[in-house]
């Protein structure tokens, strides 16, 4: 049998895909290496937007039902020292990303997706150079899977999309350098009326605090980027600097997600990377689910069109780059490359920009003249020169990479010198890891 679509990987990202290709009524395989009850267990609790339902055609969970956790209508975010809170709305869900996982794949089967588990990526299925199909192991024995379209779903390890030979698609690792790595503390405070009730961040710190749902404690995370060694030397800073009330702790919980420019194409002759195996997660924060369902929303379309004309060749696929890359992509990639200058900033000046409000701003506040309230916090030793230099060079690189991406070629020929031109922005702009590393770790 051959399917319109052979997705490795049964994570969020997969599952959604196939949901909406079964709703477009093409025929869909998961090919998913763990266990139904191993999918998605690296973090148990995730806050998702309620415009994540809303947008993507998804009903929210409910109270009791498993999936649940808590509804939270605002976020709070503190300065480095604690002087200054911003307030903003934000509709969040915490759910459990095991049953929300597990719903997906409900979903995807209602759709007519067929899902098989246990069953590993081993290699891909060639004819005369064209890509056909996927071997895929399970129980010791190797199977073969045929396919119109090979999506690549498998995360990090990205399996497939590594195995690509083709001028149009990056094979690059997502190393531990490239990854964005998040330690949740669980803790039980020894005065249960400490209960941590709505979450709130520290930026400065990558910190956060939210409620541990069903008990009265709190979960303390850290996520940021080079290694878990760093999460905890910043949990620790921000531990000193904010303490927090008398705990003992419950247990901890580890993942990553990937914290790396996505490729600069998305597909090839019969090939599609998505999910974290094409990079795509949250400039800032490195989340990754909403900005998987947002890429597939964008290109759906342009892949069904390919399908419904039996022709998934480079050719027809590449609007899927153009689409996503001129104008979603353009966005989310220049805020990537401006969160490196925003990281070089001291507690001082993280506390100036909370006070004026320039990048951190509640609802209820008029937006300032940053130029002019930079220039400020310079002249009155708030903000160093130094710090005022790099945001602004920094910005001025970010700002070219995005108008690089709006002008992505509108066809595979222009690709290489576009490619080139992207390699030198991304060069000059750095990486997060250059500067997101303190001494004290550095030998971790």
């Amino acid at each position: 049998m051959i399917y319109d679509a052979v997705i490795a990987g049964g994570g969020t990202a997969g599952l959604y895909f196939a949901l909406q290709l079964g709703k477009r009524g093409f025929k869909t395989l998961v090919l998913e290496k763990d266990p139904p009850d191993r999918v998605s267990r690296r973090l148990d609790i995730i806050h998702l937007p309620y415009s994540l339902y809303e947008r993507f055609g998804i009903e929210a969970p409910k109270e009791g039902d498993g999936e649940f956790g808590k509804e939270f209508l605002y976020s709070r975010s503190r300065s480095a020292i604690d002087t200054y809170e911003k307030v903003n709305s934000n509709h969040v869900y915490a759910v459990h990303l095991p049953a929300f996982n597990a719903r997906l794949a409900n979903l995807a089967r209602d759709a007519g997706a067929e899902i098989i588990y246990g069953a590993r990526y081993k290699r891909l299925i060639r004819e005369c150079s064209e890509i056909k199909g996927i071997v895929y192991e399970k129980d010791g024995a190797e199977y073969e899977a045929f396919g119109k379209l090979i999506a690549d779903a498998s995360g990090i390890s990205s399996a497939v999309r590594r195995d690509i030979d083709s001028p149009y698609m990056e094979t690059f690792e997502i190393g531990p350098l490239d990854q964005f790595y998040v330690m949740l503390k669980y803790v039980i405070y020894d005065d249960p009326a400490n209960e941590t009730l709505e979450p709130v961040s520290w930026p400065y710190y990558k910190t956060w605090i939210g409620p541990f749902h069903g008990k009265s404690g709190g979960i303390i995370g850290c996520g940021a980027s080079t290694s878990f060694d760093y999460c905890k030397y910043m949990m620790e800073k921000f531990e000193g600097r904010i303490p927090r009330p008398s705990y003992k702790v419950d247990h901890f919980e580890y993942g990553s997600t990937p914290y790396t420019r996505t490729p600069y194409s998305f597909v090839a002759d019969n090939f599609m990377a998505l999910g974290d195996s094409a990079g795509l997660t949250n400039p800032m924060s490195g989340e990754g689910i909403e900005y998987h369902f947002e890429f597939i929303k964008e290109t759906l379309d342009a892949v069904c069109k390919a399908l419904e004309d039996n022709d998934t060749s480079v050719e027809k696929l590449w609007p899927v780059n153009v689409i996503y890359n001129r104008s979603v992509n353009a966005a989310n990639q220049e805020i990537r490359a401006s969160v490196v200058c925003l990281m070089k900033m001291n507690e001082r000046e993280n506390e100036y920009i909370f006070k004026k409000g320039i990048i951190f701003r509640s609802d209820d506040e008029p937006e300032p003249n940053t130029v002019k309230e930079l220039i400020k916090g310079v002249l009155s030793g708030d903000f160093s020169l130094k710090a005022l230099t790099d945001t602004a060079s920094g910005l001025i690189k970010a700002g070219k990479i995005r108008r690089h991406y709006e002008k992505f070629p509108g066809s595979p020929v222009g690709y290489a010198a576009w490619a080139k031109k992207a390699d030198e922005l991304w060069q000059k702009a750095g990486k997060i890891t250059d500067m997101d590393r303190p001494l004290e770790v550095s030998g971790s």
